[in-house]
């Protein structure tokens, strides 16, 4: 599944390869949109632990359909 995940702050490609399945879709300037490739909830969670682990505030988590 695809997912829309939206963060506080801006981040660098760098950190979004460190996100496993994720590509910066857009910058503005407080928020960071990331788009991400999931197979299923145990990997959602995964990527929500690797984003607190590198202190990414999570705004919201959206499936794309």
């Amino acid at each position: 599944m695809k997912y829309e995940v939206v963060i506080l702050g801006l981040i660098t490609k760098e950190m979004a390869d460190d996100i496993d399945g994720s590509v910066i879709v857009s910058l503005e300037s407080d928020k960071t949109i990331l788009s991400c490739e999931i197979v299923d909830q145990a990997a959602l969670m995964g990527v929500m632990r690797k984003m607190t682990s590198l202190g990414i505030r999570i705004i919201s988590i959206n499936e794309w359909r």
